[in-house]
């Protein structure tokens, strides 16, 4: 496993529903950073910290698993020699612990391995992107996974901005700036924009080219990285 060198990332559609669960919660983005961490890990050859599990070493088998913030559990699995799978999201009541019946570890591993064995999906579609200031737009991670009409709902945002300024105004009713600084302010607000702007084109652009159902690994370069 050491030496493998992961090119490609499968992701399951019960991963991102598991991801869909956390992203309100307060270690949303420490869970994603984890998560990145692991795939540069593994990108490079070196160990990316999931272990195989101790317990039902058959049931289990090809199955790993790593631990990350919030006491949430990664499962992965490797399909090919340059491939990961993240296969799922979970706390660990969902394969129970050593003395819980053997039901919850069996149906733990069926969904495990349904997810694995379901088609990779790329995406999960989120429905929006929400944002405080332009500057969060442009190098969130979470802009490629956005959907078409979120991605478009985003970009009609922004570009509504860039006619009223409407954020902008009440923003800088709620600080109490000198006009030097609200000027710089602006300036860097207006510059944001364009930014933005840019970079929502750009996945539009993307999008419009075939994509294959696996990504990069190098894409998760920056997954862990939140808005701002």
């Amino acid at each position: 496993m050491q030496n493998r060198k992961i090119t490609k990332v499968e992701v399951s559609d019960l991963f991102w529903k598991d991801l869909a669960g956390l992203r309100k919660t307060p270690n949303y983005w420490a869970i994603r950073k984890g998560i990145a961490e692991m795939i540069q890990a593994v990108s490079r050859g070196d160990p990316g910290g999931d272990k195989a599990f101790i317990g039902d070493k058959k049931g289990w088998a090809g199955i790993l698993h790593k631990h990350l913030p919030g006491k949430i559990i990664l499962f992965t699995m490797y399909p090919e020699e340059s491939t990961i799978r993240l296969c799922a999201l979970k706390k660990h009541d969902f394969y129970g612990f050593r003395n819980e019946r053997k039901s919850r570890v069996e149906d733990a591993i069926r969904k495990v391995r349904g997810a694995a064995e379901r088609p990779a999906k790329r995406s999960p579609e989120w429905a929006s992107l929400k944002w405080q200031d332009p500057g969060q737009i442009a190098g969130n991670p979470e802009l490629a996974e956005l959907s078409r009409d979120g991605l478009d709902a985003l970009y009609q945002s922004i570009l509504e901005e860039q006619d009223t300024f409407e954020i902008l105004a009440r923003r800088l009713e709620r600080e109490n700036m000198s006009m030097r600084l609200q000027e710089s302010f602006t300036q860097s607000w207006m510059d944001a924009l364009i930014e933005a702007q840019g970079a929502i084109e750009g996945e539009l652009v993307a999008r419009a080219r075939r994509r294959a159902p696996q990504l990069e690994a190098a894409a998760f370069a920056d997954w862990g990285r939140g808005p701002g």
